[in-house]
């Protein structure tokens, strides 16, 4: 209860209001919570990515992650015109923050895409993605970006045996990538 004198804390009418009160508050304090978390497409949740996804006439898999939909939402909702290598890069940096690589041929008929994605299903979203933003004269390819073995060339298995596959490298490998 607040700050109230026990004299009023021991009747129990006043008990049963504070009661109510605690409860509403905390009832609102979850709804804040809740829209606060949908305000932005990373954080929703399932019921705001079904809203997103009639909105944007999507349907999702019956095997998809409530992740594997945020991004399929997320993919559509970034498309805008437009679309120059630089909003390319933007938009796959936003799909893929943990790192990606864009390479372009000399005659610009062929895109090479790294990316570090989380699902293999999200790939066919980026697919979509690039079918709606790429000329048409213009090839492309995905690929996933793993940790290479060349990173590890100089050290020793002893100095490596107690990290993770996480651990070894990939994040530097990533943002020297990007750079």
């Amino acid at each position: 209860m607040f700050n109230a004198p026990n004299i009023l804390t021991r009747i129990p009418d006043v008990q049963q209001i504070y009661e109510i009160n605690e409860k509403q508050e905390a009832d609102l304090d979850a709804a804040v919570d809740q829209l606060e978390g949908n305000l932005f497409l990373d954080d929703m949740n399932a019921y705001q990515a079904s809203r997103w996804e009639r909105i944007l006439k999507i349907s999702p898999l019956s095997d998809d992650t409530l992740d594997d939909r945020r991004f399929r939402v997320k993919t559509k909702v970034i498309e805008r015109l437009p679309y120059s290598i630089r909003v390319l890069r933007q938009k796959i940096a936003q799909l893929s923050p943990e790192g990606y690589t864009i390479d372009i041929n000399e005659n610009r008929t062929e895109l090479s895409v790294g990316v570090s994605i989380s699902s293999k299903k999200n790939i066919d979203s980026l697919t979509d993605m690039l079918d709606r933003m790429l000329p048409l004269n213009m090839t492309y390819s995905i690929d996933y970006i793993y940790n290479p073995w060349s990173a590890l060339a100089n050290k020793s298995w002893g100095d490596i045996k107690d990290l993770t596959w996480e651990q070894v490298g990939f994040d530097k490998n990533l943002k020297e990538a990007n750079e």
